[in-house]
């Protein structure tokens, strides 16, 4: 993505946040927005303010496995990750992506569960 179109992304977004700071959509956009372009310290506060802001437990799941692989991918927080995917086996226990997760973090002894 060439930057005149990423900032034009970033703005549409931005713009469709101040309007309605409240809607977890938004959140959850612009924090996968800044994942897609490695903003992940700003992902994460986008991601956990969508999950606050739904009732739709698969849409708090999803946040909270995306903060999660956010946390993971700054390295030296695995107790973070480790709570945040705690917390979405809380909200879903029979979805299988967070288990595959901590699967893989305790194979490689990241992360002991």
């Amino acid at each position: 993505m060439n930057n005149s179109v990423s900032d034009q992304k970033l703005n549409e977004l931005l713009n469709q946040f101040a309007l309605s700071p409240e809607d977890s959509e938004n959140n959850f956009n612009l924090g996968f927005y800044y994942e897609s372009i490695g903003q992940t310290a700003s992902a994460i506060s986008y991601y956990l303010r969508s999950a606050e802001r739904t009732s739709n437990l698969l849409y708090q799941y999803e946040c909270l496995v995306r903060a999660s692989m956010c946390f993971d991918d700054q390295g030296t927080r695995n107790f973070t990750v480790k709570g945040l995917l705690q917390h979405a086996i809380s909200i879903c226990p029979k979805r299988p992506v967070v288990f595959m997760k901590m699967r893989t973090k305790t194979v490689s002894g990241t992360i002991r569960f």
